[in-house]
């Protein structure tokens, strides 16, 4: 995840109307290309994580899921980025 945070430049500048207008601000090509080819579900799930500052453990009540369930989808998605 550290590798993905770096990759993002702008943070407070975050004024785009698209819920995940914020894979724009991302400065690494193979990064961005990833994300873009997320499920949208996935793409939600890090999007509440690193934009909207939720917990694993907030998101798994709030989607009425374990937050072992996330913790797996959050794991498949990092392997995406380790490639």
């Amino acid at each position: 995840m550290k590798k993905f945070l770096e990759s993002v430049s702008r943070w407070d500048d975050y004024t785009t109307a698209s819920r995940y207008g914020w894979i724009e601000e991302v400065d690494d090509p193979s990064i961005y290309k990833q994300l873009q080819a997320l499920r949208k579900a996935d793409l939600e799930l890090l999007t509440l994580i690193v934009v909207d500052g939720f917990s694993q453990t907030e998101i798994a009540a709030v989607l009425g899921c374990s937050p072992q369930n996330i913790f797996g989808r959050l794991k498949k998605i990092r392997k995406i980025f380790q490639k």
